[in-house]
């Protein structure tokens, strides 16, 4: 599934993504599949950021796990000074 981040939590690790039908889904860091610190820096800049993701439930509502970004290449891809 696909969608939007609708809102990002930084200090408290999680944010929430849209998808088309309006839906919104919850994630955690822990399920983000990149680079935490970029995505929050994109976010804080109001950058458009879109996901690929896995729809889950939970006793609390809707779940986004294994988030991925679309617009981001190479993100799992760690550059350290130096080595590049």
């Amino acid at each position: 599934m696909t969608g939007h981040l609708e809102k990002l939590e930084a200090k408290k690790q999680f944010g929430f993504i849209r998808v088309p039908n309006g839906d919104s889904y919850f994630f955690h860091r822990d399920d983000f599949q990149g680079h935490w610190i970029d995505l929050c820096a994109d976010y804080s800049l109001s950058k458009p950021i879109h996901f690929d993701f896995q729809e889950g439930r939970t006793s609390k509502g809707l779940r986004a796990r294994n988030v991925s970004r679309l617009d981001f290449p190479n993100q799992s891809t760690v550059e350290i000074e130096g080595n590049k």
